[in-house]
């Protein structure tokens, strides 16, 4: 299980850069923009999210296993197209 703080954040960190290069696969999956639309001010600003790249949107300690100097995600239940970047962001907001 990933514990917060050194070492394992810069594991997660790699894991998550790595992830964010990734297209998204031409599977059924959900679409950030369709997901985040019903929250937003501005329904038009969904288009913000649109995108192609692969989104983890399952965070927590016990879906992130570090094992051999890696931190491998798990529990893809609800895997999401969105923009490139956006994991980035995600990450940095807490």
């Amino acid at each position: 299980m990933f514990e917060p703080g050194p070492p394992d954040l810069p594991l997660l960190i790699d894991t998550m850069t790595l992830l964010g290069r990734l297209t998204a696969p031409r599977l059924p999956i959900r679409n950030a923009e369709d997901l985040w639309r019903p929250y937003l001010d501005d329904p038009e600003d969904s288009r913000l999210l649109a995108g192609g790249r692969l989104l983890y949107t399952d965070y927590k300690p016990l879906n992130v296993l570090v094992e051999g100097g890696r931190a491998l995600l798990v529990d893809w239940t609800s895997p999401t197209r969105g923009p490139d970047g956006s994991t980035r962001h995600a990450s940095s907001s807490g």
